[in-house]
C-alpha cells in the first residue's frame, strides 16, 4: 500500500550516481547499460576537477571510492552476510 501512495516523477535525472575521486574529477554514472554476457557495464561521464568533460568510460562494477589510483567498492555476501572490501588497481592508456 505504501507503494500506491507515492508520486514518481515522469522524468528521471540525467545521472544515477556521483562520485569524485581524490584528484577532484568528477564522475557521473549514467543510466546507459549495454549487455555483455553476465556482464552489465554501466557508462560513467568523468569530468576534470575544473569542470571540463574528459572522458566516458564502461565499468562492470559501481565504486564507493576513488583514491591514489585504486578503486575500492563495497561486498556483502549474500550467503554469509560477510562484509568486505575490494580493491582494484586503476591504469589509464591512451
Amino acid at each position: 500500500k505504501m507503494v500506491e501512495g507515492m508520486d514518481f516523477p515522469s522524468v528521471k535525472t540525467i545521472t544515477d550516481r556521483i562520485l569524485v575521486d581524490d584528484q577532484g574529477n568528477l564522475w557521473l554514472l549514467t543510466h546507459e547499460v549495454r549487455e555483455e554476457g553476465d556482464a552489465k557495464p554501466a557508462l560513467y561521464d568523468i569530468f576534470s576537477s575544473d569542470g571540463t568533460y574528459d572522458m566516458q568510460i564502461w565499468l562492470e562494477v559501481r565504486p564507493d571510492v576513488i583514491k591514489n589510483g585504486k578503486m575500492y567498492i563495497h561486498y556483502a555476501d549474500e550467503e554469509t552476510g560477510f562484509v568486505y572490501i575490494k580493491r582494484f588497481r586503476m591504469t589509464w592508456s591512451e
